[in-house]
């Protein structure tokens, strides 16, 4: 490309993702010269719901339905919250058209059991609550509960199942409630917490009850021995081969 691009002959626009410009062009400097880098930041809230509604007469005639006001505003602040690998519009969008399709699947229907007419086949945010649970694997727990209500009696209800450490549980439950009143980065996890202390105090108690009272379950706590990962090159197997390595990239 490059003795075209130096003689202006032929305009070059490309789309890449930073993985991708990293590792075959950032390297390549005499290339890398030649290209104005521009930054495409991904959308805010708001502008993906614009979006999503500039788009919404086209799904609705795909699939043959409506889409509620609430459910598009609901659909793309939960996808915000709870989907992490992807990013704005495209995790919303994709949310958008899963839950058309399931309506056009499954339409409502009447007293009879014949479907609806397609005025009354609406899209509202109960749907967009099983597309996210059943396709997009988000714990139903995660959804049931839109305020932080549960929170309220968080460390008495721990504090019912570990006896003598109020003051632990009280940095916890600190930890817990900074992070949900919107104080902590909302894509980092809710706290990094380390228990110090002798065999048999309640450090696993207090984090086994933290997972139930969180989350309706202790089957949420992922535990790793870290006696298996005593030698140097061990803790590879939980964060990746370092630079240099099989498997790095």
């Amino acid at each position: 490309l490059k003795p075209y691009l130096e003689d202006g002959s032929i305009r070059f626009i490309g789309s890449t993702t930073y993985q991708e410009y990293n590792k075959s062009i950032a390297n390549k400097k005499a290339l890398a010269r030649r290209f104005g880098q521009i930054d495409v930041k991904e959308p805010s809230i708001e502008e993906t719901i614009q979006i999503v509604n500039g788009l919404l007469p086209f799904y609705e005639k795909h699939h043959g339905v409506k889409y509620a006001k609430d459910a598009v505003q609901y659909a793309v602040e939960q996808s915000n919250a709870l989907i992490h690998d992807r990013f704005l519009p495209d995790k919303a969008i994709d949310i958008i058209d899963e839950a058309g399709a399931y309506l056009q699947q499954s339409p409502k229907l009447d007293k009879n059991g014949n479907p609806k007419q397609a005025r009354f086949q609406s899209v509202d945010k109960a749907i967009i609550k099983q597309i996210l649970t059943d396709v997009c694997r988000i714990d139903a727990k995660a959804l049931a509960s839109e305020s932080n209500v549960d929170l309220k009696n968080l460390d008495k209800r721990i504090s019912q199942e570990i006896y003598g450490q109020e003051n632990a549980i009280k940095q916890v439950v600190r930890s817990v409630m900074m992070s949900k009143a919107g104080l902590m980065e909302p894509d980092k996890p809710i706290a990094s917490l380390l228990f110090v202390g002798p065999t048999g105090v309640g450090k696993t108690e207090v984090a086994r009850a933290l997972a139930e009272s969180l989350f309706d379950s202790e089957s949420h706590i992922i535990r790793i021995d870290m006696s298996e990962y005593m030698e140097k090159y061990s803790p590879s197997r939980l964060i990746g081969a370092p630079p240099g390595h099989v498997g790095y990239e």
